[in-house]
């Protein structure tokens, strides 16, 4: 009987409870790591738009041209001024302006001066070329100031582009709360 006594091991009991423990931690690792590849989407697309305005800035200045940009909720196109009609073209001349999508799960919001400004239906394209930009890249190198939110609902934050008078661009990540 004392030879019972001194075993050891686990009952079936103890080990269903730490199975369901390590299942518990595997799904709670499996869902912030797909939050976590939306944020680092949503950073990437604000890298992305950052650095692609910065381009049409030094192209407005290099090539003596104004440039505008248009944006949708969902996508965005650059545009430039042409001197002969006096009117906005997209921008051709220039195959790293052409017109882009943000991904079908990132959205985008446009504020200018402290005011939201309407991006139209999503499954409409950005407007008329022939219409005013919402922003301006002037050939002098200022850049009209405006914030650029873009989020997604499966994302922990979301993230802001600001740009500011004198061309310079920041990226911020926000807590949705906010």
């Amino acid at each position: 009987m004392q030879g019972r006594m001194n075993q050891r091991g686990f009952t079936l009991l103890e080990l269903m409870v730490v199975m369901v423990i390590i299942g518990v931690l595997i799904a709670a690792a499996l869902l912030s790591t797909s939050f976590t590849n939306m944020d680092r989407k949503l950073e990437e697309e604000g890298r992305r738009f950052s650095a692609l305005l910065r381009y049409a800035r030094e192209e407005a200045i290099l090539q003596t041209r104004d440039l505008g940009l248009q944006i949708g909720e969902n996508d965005f196109r650059f545009l430039m001024l042409d001197p002969l009609t006096n009117r906005w073209v997209t921008a051709e001349f220039d195959p790293v302006l052409r017109g882009r999508q943000f991904p079908d799960d990132i959205r985008a919001t446009l504020w200018i001066e402290g005011a939201g400004f309407e991006l139209g239906n999503p499954d409409e394209p950005v407007p008329d070329p022939g219409e005013l930009p919402q922003i301006f890249v002037l050939s002098s190198g200022e850049v009209s100031p405006f914030e650029l939110l873009l989020e997604s609902d499966a994302a922990t934050t979301r993230v802001t582009v600001t740009a500011q008078l004198d061309g310079k661009t920041e990226i911020l990540a926000n807590d949705p709360g906010f």
